[in-house]
């Protein structure tokens, strides 16, 4: 069995996947490798159902985000950008934690950011976008400016990349309780996967 079989996310995408594909194939099943290929290649995976997701921001209001979405059964990466206030809290719920934008990307099918600023917010991405696979979902919860927003998308798009601005409303308290709402804006065909993931700490998801 080789590494690539062994992993449990793409175990879990291939038994989705394979006996469809089996089907078209004369009742041959394609290996793991090319399974990932092909369904990657017609855009089929579900990239919300137990995303690896690196968070970036797990501060006063993405402390309660995170713990969302681990209590959701999402594997999550945290990357401290400021302090390490509540990271030690997600560590004990199953978080792992890295230093390096590079690992975290690396770890990561899906990227969610929700920091301070625009400005921080392009400085972020700027840093993180040569590390990102073509195909990874960046999902921004950051409250930023349209002018940023658009070029930030823009420069992804070309590597790409997928991305999603989904700015959050309510503070602190609504996020610890879930019940957070989210503005999402991305393509159609990525609303569903954006959707399902901000739903885990969000009452309401609107475009």
């Amino acid at each position: 069995e080789s590494l690539l079989a062994r992993k449990p996310r793409v175990r879990e995408i291939c038994a989705q996947y394979q006996p469809a594909l089996r089907l078209r194939q004369g009742n041959r099943a394609p290996g793991p490798r090319a399974t990932i290929k092909r369904i990657f290649r017609q855009g089929k995976v579900d990239m919300s159902a137990h995303a690896r997701i690196g968070f970036i921001g797990a501060g006063l209001m993405g402390h309660g985000m995170a713990t969302h979405l681990l209590a959701a059964g999402h594997s999550l990466t945290v990357c401290v950008h400021r302090h390490r206030h509540g990271i030690d809290q997600l560590l004990e719920h199953g978080a792992q934690e890295t230093d390096s934008l590079a690992a975290l990307a690396k770890a990561s099918d899906v990227i969610l950011l929700c920091v301070s600023n625009a400005d921080i917010v392009r400085d972020v991405l700027d840093r993180l976008a040569p590390e990102l696979r073509p195909g990874t979902l960046v999902i921004d919860a950051t409250t930023s400016h349209p002018k940023v927003t658009q070029e930030v998308a823009t420069m992804l798009a070309a590597k790409g990349i997928r991305y999603a601005d989904a700015p959050v409303t309510g503070g602190p308290n609504e996020s610890a309780a879930g019940k957070l709402g989210t503005l999402v804006g991305c393509r159609d065909e990525d609303f569903d996967a954006v959707k399902q993931i901000v739903s885990c700490y969000s009452r309401v998801v609107q475009r």
